[in-house]
């Protein structure tokens, strides 16, 4: 599924003031960070998240994007294990919810 463009700018946005960019020149590579690091989450969940709203998910997104412009995106794992178990664990919850099983 496509990101849509408005939620992708939002993204941008908060990327760049969390890594202190203030210029524009390194947008579309961020963006392209942003993108994998959504799929990169997505695929620790197995579902869909929403990145629209303020929450683990984002925040996240954001970190991730973080360590990829640091070019230290190697660490991000180890440093961030406990809050992708917990995500991992909520959107279990969620799809049983939904579902009414983990299936």
């Amino acid at each position: 599924m496509a990101l849509a463009q408005e939620l992708l700018e939002d993204l941008l946005q908060e990327v760049k003031a969390n890594c202190r960019i203030t210029w524009n020149d390194e947008d579309a590579d961020l963006k392209k960070d942003i993108e994998r690091s959504i799929a990169y989450l997505n695929s620790r969940t197995g579902r869909e998240l929403d990145y629209s709203v303020q929450g683990s998910a984002r925040e996240l997104v954001i970190e991730r994007c973080r360590y990829s412009w640091n070019k230290a995106l190697h660490d991000f794992e180890n440093n961030y294990l406990s809050e992708l178990l917990s995500l991992q664990y909520e959107a279990a919850r969620t799809s049983y919810r939904e579902k009414g099983s983990l299936n």
